[in-house]
């Protein structure tokens, strides 16, 4: 226990959510409430291995003193590491990205808060730390214990409210980028949409009305959005029944939206299975690929062509096998796609993927 209101050199680490204002926009109250609550325990668990011990929270952030910096650097490699870990399993945490701040120096204990230029320090080093990294100040760089830690110099920053420059420091963490294997990938895209980019009213009722739909997927249907980029959106999904839960709500919701709002638009989906890489937003791979292509070859579908179909869902053949095997009377919403309503370039590029052949879902 620290004496109050006496000035006392201390390791101390802040904890941030990335993005945290973003990331609960569509959450209720009462889930909102569990995910700070599990989000609160899974730091507990973490500091608590290091001697670490909580001195505050506001919501999305913690603020932790430790006994050493070498021990707070460990703390911090163990939260780092292991949500790299839980997003793979695609839990709630899987969705938070938090940038850790340690810094190191003397700091005013008084009524369970902590003041200080070294709290200053930490919360300035935090607006040019990125997510999913560990940035330390110049005093505590010098007194971490460096057997097995690997650190790099980040830059020399003049910040507000801090006389002199600050060398700031990261904690080599390894690469970053998640490798997953046999996952589905949905790649998503509206046609013609810049055809109504001018139509302001309409142009924002089609963004609004989408993401609707895509964050109601990955609430309920245990789907991960890993980036959006305009109107199109990635997801991935571990498991078959959610991904054509999902397609189906998608396919109802867009065309529900589409009959309300006179929308133009079609909404076309590919999908396929296979192993991606993740850093940061950024979705890599040949599985990826695979995907965007048929979500673009989609519109040379007889489905296409029909005015009545607003949701055009083309599927490669591992993902239909997957789903068919559950259930051999799902077939029948399945149709074949020919091979002259492909390009023979675009064939050709799945064969050497091992797809043999594509279909359209149409859950109706």
């Amino acid at each position: 226990m620290k004496n109050p209101s006496r000035l006392i050199s201390t390791p101390i680490m802040k904890t941030d959510i990335q993005g945290f204002s973003k990331k609960i926009e569509f959450m209720s109250g009462s889930e909102l409430s569990d995910l700070l609550d599990e989000h609160k325990q899974f730091i507990i668990n973490k500091v608590y291995k290091y001697s670490g011990s909580i001195i505050k929270g506001e919501g999305d952030s913690f603020w932790i003193e430790f006994d050493n910096v070498t021990e707070a650097v460990q703390a911090g490699i163990d939260i780092q590491k292991s949500l790299k870990e839980i997003c793979v399993e695609s839990k709630s945490l899987s969705q938070l990205a938090i940038r850790i701040i340690i810094t190191l120096g003397d700091v005013l204990h008084k009524d369970d808060d902590v003041f200080g230029e070294s709290i200053n320090l930490a919360s300035r080093i935090e607006a040019i730390t990125p997510p999913n990294e560990i940035y330390l100040s110049h005093a505590a760089y010098l007194t971490l214990i460096k057997k097995e830690i690997n650190v790099e110099f980040v830059g020399d920053y003049k910040f507000k409210g801090i006389d002199n420059k600050e060398n700031v420091y990261r904690i080599e963490l390894g690469y970053k980028t998640l490798i997953i294997n046999d996952t589905y990938v949905l790649f998503s895209d509206i046609a013609n949409f810049v055809d109504i980019s001018g139509n302001l009213p309409l142009f924002e009722k089609v963004l609004d009305g989408s993401d609707l739909l895509f964050q109601y997927v990955e609430k309920n249907y245990d789907g991960n959005i890993v980036n959006i980029e305009g109107d199109a959106y990635i997801m991935r999904f571990s498991d078959i029944e959610n991904l054509f839960n999902a397609l189906k709500y998608l396919y109802d919701g867009w065309s529900s939206l589409c009959e309300m709002n006179n929308i133009p638009n079609k909404l076309r989906l590919g999908c396929h299975k296979g192993k991606i890489q993740i850093y940061r937003s950024a979705i890599m791979g040949v599985t990826f690929n695979i995907a965007a292509m048929l979500e673009n070859w989609a519109k040379g579908t007889k489905e296409n062509q029909d005015p009545d179909m607003m949701t055009i869902i083309h599927l490669s053949d591992k993902i239909r096998n997957d789903y068919v095997k559950q259930d051999n009377q799902r077939k029948k919403y399945f149709r074949k796609v020919t091979k002259k309503e492909l390009p023979a370039k675009f064939i050709n590029n799945l064969k050497k993927s091992g797809v043999l052949s594509t279909y359209i879902y149409c859950p109706d």
